[in-house]
């Protein structure tokens, strides 16, 4: 569940009532203005970021994963102030600001600007995960211009621990579901669960991985073996719909 209000208080107190919900965990999108920081989004700075976090803390025992901003000045120092408030995971980031124009010269959005999301905000997305994954030892999970494969190890590469994949379903919306298999038969082929990831967190300078990886042995590929991604078996789970209608 995602959440966010115009105050810490108004956060934390939005975070209990979910709880009471049963929900499994929230993500606190830190990237939406605030009244107390004039405006400014609770990821423009440190202690606004913390404020938040902390509040929610301390209203709820649930997993909470901080969604931060990729125009924030100092990233770093936001990720390691959440960390320090007591967030679970971090999410980098969110849409970049933008403006888009109709062919009369106004404003295609009603609200006049908005967020700017998709592939074109790949490059800032692989940066602001890279400066996020080496400020932190929270896992990071990387959200930006994630449509295929290559997308998703980019992320990895440079220190994300799982990606988010939001636009591009838009325009494909099994893009999740041909990811999710891609990926399957990506590690397969590696024969390996890191080599390559390791590899290149290496070149960026990102500290390696402490706990040793075990090799994956290749298993012929039936039509009812199910991903062990997936988030159940069941014949009528929407993932597995989607795959039926692909097979």
């Amino acid at each position: 569940m995602s959440l966010s209000a115009y105050t810490a208080e108004e956060v934390a107190a939005a975070a209990a009532v979910l709880a009471r919900q049963g929900i499994d965990g929230l993500e606190l999108n830190l990237s939406c203005p605030n009244i107390e920081g004039d405006g400014h989004l609770f990821a423009a700075n440190p202690r606004a970021a913390a404020a938040v976090t902390a509040a929610c803390r301390a209203a709820v025992s649930l997993p909470l994963w901080c969604k931060l901003s990729p125009v924030a000045a100092a990233p770093a120092d936001i990720a390691k102030a959440c960390e320090d408030a007591g967030a679970d995971a971090l999410i980098a980031g969110n849409t970049l600001p933008a403006l888009a124009l109709g062919e009369n010269g106004a404003p295609l959005l009603g609200a006049g600007a908005g967020g700017l999301s998709g592939p074109p905000r790949k490059p800032v997305a692989l940066r602001h995960v890279s400066e996020v994954s080496r400020a932190s030892t929270l896992p990071v999970i990387g959200c930006g211009g994630v449509a295929t494969l290559k997308d998703a190890l980019d992320h990895f590469n440079v220190g994300a621990k799982a990606v988010a994949v939001g636009s591009a379903t838009l325009s494909r919306p099994t893009a999740m579901v041909r990811l999710i298999d891609a990926l399957a038969d990506w590690t397969l082929a590696k024969q390996t669960s890191g080599a390559v990831v390791q590899e290149g967190r290496a070149r960026l300078g990102t500290p390696p991985e402490t706990t040793p990886t075990t090799p994956l042995t290749k298993t012929p590929k039936t039509p009812t073996t199910p991903l062990p991604t997936m988030a159940s078996t069941e014949s009528d789970h929407p993932v597995a719909r989607a795959r039926k209608a692909l097979a």
